[in-house]
């Protein structure tokens, strides 16, 4: 819903998650919200996302992100660690900032 809701205000929003079923319900509804044509959707491990971004062309301008939404995964201490590793490559800037739902805190 966060990366919905970020396209609908004028975000080019890539949506990465590693379950199809998930990924295709999240476009789905993006469309519905007529904000499909500002998403992007890849499908691998959050642990993956540094390498593909780099590997993959048209995901290249995702690489350097204004803003990072983590929804739904800081699930363990461990998750917690490697997201930390995961942001310190992305976020280069004071001007980058990330946000983060934790389920558990609903």
């Amino acid at each position: 819903i966060a990366g919905i809701v970020a396209a609908g205000l004028g975000a080019e929003v890539l949506l990465q998650d590693r379950d199809p079923a998930c990924l295709r319900a999240t476009l789905e509804t993006a469309v519905k919200c007529e904000v499909g044509k500002s998403i992007t959707t890849l499908r691998c491990d959050y642990r993956e996302l540094p390498a593909k971004l780099m590997e993959m062309e048209p995901l290249a301008k995702f690489a350097q992100p204004d803003i990072f939404l983590g929804c739904d995964v800081l699930l363990s201490e461990e998750n917690v660690e490697e997201l930390t590793k995961i942001l310190q490559i992305f976020l280069r800037s004071p001007a980058q900032v990330a946000y983060f739902m934790d389920p558990n805190t609903r």
